[in-house]
């Protein structure tokens, strides 16, 4: 089983990181309070989550008999 990374989660992921490093550095300047943080921080890593096993959402795709928006070639 090989794994690779496409450009689509890449980018997911450091869009989930950079939106975690922001919330940060909010919080640490006063900007954010606590709850904010923690709203931003668990977005953030919701997004990472997903864009590093998208499969997992499958599911729940099927379940809101919802399709996916790109096509994924299955091994």
């Amino acid at each position: 089983m090989t794994f690779t990374i496409t450009a689509l989660p890449l980018l997911g992921m450091i869009i989930a990181l950079a939106i975690l490093w922001q919330a940060r550095k909010m919080y640490q300047d006063g900007k954010f309070k606590r709850r904010d943080f923690v709203l931003w921080a668990l977005f953030s890593l919701a997004l990472l989550f997903v864009s590093l096993f998208p499969n997992v959402v499958d599911s729940s795709l099927k379940y809101l008999k919802i399709s996916r928006a790109i096509a994924r070639s299955e091994e």
